[in-house]
């Protein structure tokens, strides 16, 4: 890590630093600070700004974050809002972050990035050819948190993210409860989807975890559709949906591409949901056929067939928008990815209160930062944040 210069400092540094970092202050002051007045020497906006900037240079857990902003300049900590320009210490840091409420830091964060991603649309709208301008389509997952699982202990803490693949950013996310099992994230998805405002005509993509009814009515109510897959969890609604004479229905989408050395082929057909089907809200169903083979493997390939309930109806979204959904739904695994590889989530250790959904509400928000900026390259991204503390702080801006 660079040892960034403590032996001089300019005034300017700590009054660049306040600007550029004043948006985001703003936002973190919404959050409460639940400590103890007596004794309090640093301010909590202050220990949270340091937080998010130490994600944004790619720092992977609490003991590095300490040796990075030890090495920060006076400047800069001074205008992070640090007392004095000294960084606390590392079990003040902690101290100061893991009573926090959660949901309170879900919701300052959540509303800000919406903001943004609303701004995004925006412009891409703006930008796309004129015509009929696709639904928003927002992808939710639940990811485990490994490295947060208590000794002794079974239980895995477990966050519910919503992922919007067009802008890359996280909208919302909220933790699957402890003891709940697979139970416990399907109200979890339903609790992120309520973080998300304003979201009237939105796509939410589920996997057949969330082929439930009160899920499907809970998303209709609120104004939204629902694109979800179909599984053997839902034994009798699956065997109906697969008793369709498909090979009858036209095929409206076919695509083949070369993904990791496999020639994979993919074929996607629609029908109008049956009347016989009962679902809350069941407007198409979707078909996708996937065969997968090595090109220098003989033999027949393997074949995959998979089947998804969609509120949207023919005006709403073409087989091609849903075949486009059901592609980019799994793009919510390249934001585990990053999360996972490149900051380190999986080997984070810190169990503590609420620090572990803190930490990753950090990372989530480091991720849709740097894509707002308009930057895919995130390793690179990362390390030349290290190397270079003002690319971090403009984008915050």
């Amino acid at each position: 890590m660079p040892a960034y210069d403590l032996s001089d400092w300019e005034p300017s540094d700590a009054r660049r630093t306040r600007e550029l970092v004043a948006p985001l202050r703003i936002v973190l002051a919404k959050v409460p600070d639940v400590r103890r007045a007596a004794g309090v020497r640093h301010e909590l906006v202050a220990i949270l700004l340091l937080s998010v900037l130490a994600v944004l240079c790619g720092v992977k857990g609490t003991r590095q974050a300490h040796r990075w902003a030890n090495r920060l300049t006076v400047g800069v900590r001074l205008g992070l809002g640090l007392r004095r320009g000294i960084v606390p210490a590392r079990s003040t840091w902690r101290d100061a972050l893991k009573d926090l409420d959660g949901d309170a830091v879900q919701r300052a964060i959540g509303a800000y990035v919406q903001d943004l991603a609303r701004q995004v649309r925006a412009e891409l709208a703006d930008a796309a050819a004129p015509g009929r301008v696709p639904p928003v389509h927002v992808a939710l997952d639940g990811k485990a948190m490994r490295g947060a699982r208590k000794k002794y202990s079974r239980y895995v803490p477990m966050l519910v993210a919503a992922f919007e693949p067009a802008t890359g950013m996280v909208l919302a996310q909220h933790p699957v409860p402890k003891g709940k099992g697979k139970g416990g994230e399907i109200g979890a998805a339903l609790d992120a989807i309520d973080q998300i405002s304003g979201d009237r005509g939105f796509v939410y993509s589920l996997d057949a975890l969330h082929a439930q009814d009160n899920t499907a009515a809970h998303i209709i109510a609120r104004g939204a559709h629902y694109l979800v897959g179909l599984k053997g969890n839902r034994r009798t609604l699956f065997a109906q949906v697969k008793r369709v004479l498909w090979d009858e229905v036209p095929v409206c989408v076919e695509t083949e591409e070369i993904n990791k050395g496999r020639l994979e082929t993919r074929t996607t057909r629609v029908i109008d949901a049956p009347a016989w089907l009962d679902f809350p809200g069941v407007a198409q169903v979707v078909q996708v056929t996937r065969t997968r083979k090595p090109p220098s493997r003989p033999g027949p390939a393997k074949k995959h067939v998979f089947y998804y309930l969609t509120s949207l109806t023919t005006k709403d979204a073409t087989g091609s928008d849903l075949h486009a959904m059901i592609r980019q739904h799994w793009s919510v695994e390249t934001l585990h990815q990053i999360r996972d590889v490149l900051l380190g989530e999986d080997a984070h250790k810190v169990r503590t209160g609420v620090l572990p959904r803190l930490w990753a509400t950090w990372r989530n928000l480091a991720i849709s930062l740097i894509r707002l900026a308009g930057h895919t390259r995130y390793k690179e991204v990362f390390e030349n944040n290290q190397h270079d503390l003002s690319q971090a702080l403009r984008l915050i801006t």
